[in-house]
């Protein structure tokens, strides 16, 4: 989050944006939240306010898909894109976020919470590889005592025939 990582902007949010030099880190995001696990951030604070995260996941038939959720829990905001489509906002205004955003207020982490994407799943996801993208805005880069993210998104399918899990990333530890 020290600077934009695309041009144009929205560039890293898209399948064919190469991420290859980005480092690669397992959630939670956090500092200052006495967590143990997942990727410390211990220089965010007073340095950037906002994290960039992508990671790969597949869909084997689009058709299949009757709903997407998609889990958080985040302090303070995020946006988030399937293969750049923007599919759920919270705590961030409604203006393109750069690196230099902030969330529009403070919200604390604590249970996950839900959001159903209501976008249709055919209008962002494709059959193979699809990128969820995600800015996490912490609500003050100076002032601010603690940020955390981590999400799931869920797929629900429209067949009966139970899923087969092929990978897991990250693994588990």
């Amino acid at each position: 989050g020290t600077n934009e990582v695309s041009n144009p902007v929205s560039l890293w949010r898209s399948q064919g944006f190469n991420d290859a030099s980005w480092s690669v880190g397992s959630a939670p995001f956090h500092y200052g939240e006495g967590l143990s696990g997942g990727t410390l951030l211990g220089d965010m604070r007073s340095n950037y306010s906002c994290i960039f995260l992508r990671i790969p996941f597949v869909v084997a038939n689009v058709a299949d898909v009757a709903a997407v959720q998609f889990t958080a829990n985040y302090d303070d905001g995020f946006v988030a894109w399937i293969n750049g489509t923007e599919v759920v906002r919270a705590w961030v205004t409604n203006a393109i976020p750069y690196y230099t955003n902030t969330a529009s207020l403070s919200h604390e982490a604590g249970p996950a919470e839900h959001f159903t994407v209501t976008n249709a799943p055919a209008s962002y996801l494709q059959v193979g590889t699809n990128i969820l993208a995600v800015q996490a805005l912490n609500q003050n880069r100076s002032t601010s005592t603690d940020f955390r993210f981590e999400t799931l998104v869920q797929l629900t399918s429209t067949n009966l025939i139970p899923p087969v899990v092929t990978n897991v990333s990250p693994a588990a530890n």
